[in-house]
């Protein structure tokens, strides 16, 4: 069984979100009304049409993608998680609960056939923001994730999926009323939409060059980020790969 995690985007500017996703170095791999699928070079995004002043409006909730939603459903099960089928505009989806409140979606895989290039160096980490970074990680490896980078200090925990299959960060907050992600929503965990890339400062030439003007590069304590405003009026957070692991560690 395959897995990909595809954040989901709600969005009222679906066309200039996908156009900023091409820039950035996603590459289409479903359309159709109201619902786009990219690919990156590990993970994937989807964007869903809301309206505007839609409540879901900027927002990001946490699914993936899987080539057996069958094998899926029972790992799920096995865990503990209480799921539920439905149909929407003609796909099977799996919802599952999970143990920091709301569902998590799963839809079949997307055609693995991109429409374009999509940058190799990119990948999609979708963003949680919790008060229990280790009871969080400990669902993930569950079903079948791998812990990538833990921080010693306890407050940052990332895990990957095989086969380019996508990241996970999840970060610690102690009041997620005044400290949720940008396009989360406040609560027991709140979910945003950041990327990783290999080479942030060739990827700014890049998006700079695809007429992402605004962005750019700031030095983080672990590596340099790139940051980039968003249609949805937010600023994107794209992750340097961690080379300096001082008070971090592998696994």
């Amino acid at each position: 069984m395959r897995t990909v995690i595809r954040p989901i985007r709600y969005t009222s500017h679906v066309p200039a979100m996908r156009d900023w996703a091409l820039a950035l170095g996603l590459a289409p791999l479903l359309e159709t009304e109201g619902w786009h699928v990219l690919g990156a070079g590990s993970g994937r995004l989807a964007l869903h049409h809301v309206p505007e002043g839609d409540p879901l409006a900027g927002a990001t909730t946490l699914a993936v993608e899987t080539d057996d939603l069958d094998a899926l459903e029972q790992r799920w099960r096995e865990v503990g998680m209480a799921t539920r089928r439905v149909e929407q505009h003609g796909f099977p989806l799996l919802f599952a609960t999970t143990p920091f409140g709301g569902e998590i979606a799963a839809g079949e895989l997307s055609p693995s056939t991109a429409q374009g290039e999509f940058d190799a160096d990119l990948a999609v980490m979708a963003m949680l923001v919790t008060r229990d970074v280790p009871g969080a990680a400990a669902w993930f490896t569950a079903w079948g994730w791998r812990q990538r980078i833990s921080s010693q200090g306890g407050g940052w925990i990332d895990l990957e999926l095989p086969d380019g299959g996508g990241l996970v960060g999840i970060h610690r907050a102690d009041n997620l009323e005044s400290d949720p992600p940008e396009g989360g929503a406040a609560g027991e965990v709140a979910v945003g939409l950041t990327f990783e890339h290999l080479d942030v400062d060739a990827l700014l030439e890049r998006v700079q060059a695809a007429g992402l003007e605004d962005a750019h590069v700031v030095d983080e304590a672990y590596n340099r980020t790139l940051l980039v405003d968003c249609p949805d009026g937010e600023t994107i957070w794209v992750n340097g790969a961690m080379a300096d692991l001082y008070g971090y560690r592998r696994g």
